[in-house]
């Protein structure tokens, strides 16, 4: 959002940046940039999880969203990235067998109650067990995938603690899974995966001018960005610094990026920058982190000597000298 701060107790809203449809959202940081007598920004979404909001079809409804459990097997690996069933609503909150009675759930998408109470004043009942309970339970009894109704005054639709099935699991809003069970069949639908990235907007209206994420991994899943027995990488933008018409954005593991942005409809790389993998567990950090490749968090530039200044979690601070296509320009 671009604030009007002139009468700083009344800030006023100007404009604020308009995401394409269907985008995850996940704005993090932006810079100010022009081009050509035109202002710009450089926004970054910084997303630590590739997996994007599954679609929800219920026939009769309009198109729903839920939140997938990173701890589960990804929806987007299910044939034609999609689960399709008819669904099966335990009696109470699917805490044991006994509540499927002689309902038959090989095969079908399990509904089950979730209440997510901790902020909720005043409360609602207690959870009578579990989300890893409710997992287990449908799954051992055929379950395709779990579909958590999530019951709460104050919390969205989500993961509270990890699981440990193999089938894919969603929250979604109580709304949601009130039209699953009336309609009685259902398809969970997952988009193409995507960690965060850059995009340009216009500043004076909020448009989307271009994007880039043209790098290896930026749209392809992977085990997320900490994991305590080796990463396979985290691949998403973190922040952007500009030096004359070069830009310098840390991306994680994909290290330090140089972009081109001259032309603002159309950035391209002009340079990366990636530490080395970190084979051991070092510091407190490195045993929280786990061995893995680079972690590039931040990027700072000193714009008399063009110097960057790049921190990464896993191997430290490194100083980095732009040079050839990637050198800033007068």
């Amino acid at each position: 959002m671009t604030l009007d701060l002139t009468d700083v107790a009344h800030p006023t809203e100007v404009v604020r940046t308009v995401y394409p449809a269907r985008a995850d959202g996940d704005a993090h940081s932006v810079v100010p940039y022009s081009a050509g007598g035109r202002e710009l920004l450089l926004q970054n979404d910084e997303d630590w999880d590739p997996r994007s909001p599954p679609r929800i079809r219920i026939r009769g409804h309009p198109t729903a969203f839920g939140a997938e459990s990173r701890s589960a097997p990804a929806l987007y690996l299910a044939p034609n990235h999609r689960v399709a069933a008819r669904v099966v609503r335990p009696r109470s909150e699917g805490c044991s067998v006994e509540d499927y009675g002689a309902r038959d759930v090989v095969g079908a998408i399990a509904v089950v109650r979730t209440y997510l109470t901790l902020f909720d004043d005043p409360p609602l009942p207690a959870p009578s067990c579990g989300q890893r309970r409710q997992d287990r339970i449908a799954e051992r009894l055929g379950a395709v995938a779990v579909v958590h109704d999530v019951i709460s005054r104050t919390m969205s639709p989500q993961e509270w603690r990890g699981t440990d099935v193999e089938v894919p699991v969603v929250f979604v809003h109580h709304d949601t899974a009130r039209a699953m069970v009336e309609v009685g069949r259902v398809r969970l639908i997952a988009p193409r995966p995507s960690w965060g990235f850059l995009r340009v907007f216009d500043a004076a209206t909020g448009v989307q001018v271009s994007r880039y994420d043209d790098l290896p991994h930026v749209h392809r899943l992977g085990t997320g960005c900490l994991s305590l027995s080796g990463s396979t990488g985290c691949f998403s933008i973190h922040n952007t610094e500009v030096n004359g018409d070069r830009a310098y954005s840390s991306w994680y593991s994909n290290g330090v990026v140089a972009l081109d942005i001259s032309d603002p409809a159309g950035p391209t790389m002009v340079g990366q920058f990636v530490p080395p993998t970190n084979p051991r567990h070092g510091s407190f950090l490195n045993r929280f982190l786990g061995k893995g490749p680079a972690l590039v968090w931040g990027v700072a530039i000193d714009p008399d000597s063009g110097l960057l200044y790049v921190s990464d979690m896993r191997t430290g601070l490194w100083i980095v000298r732009p040079t050839g296509p990637a050198a800033p320009t007068e």
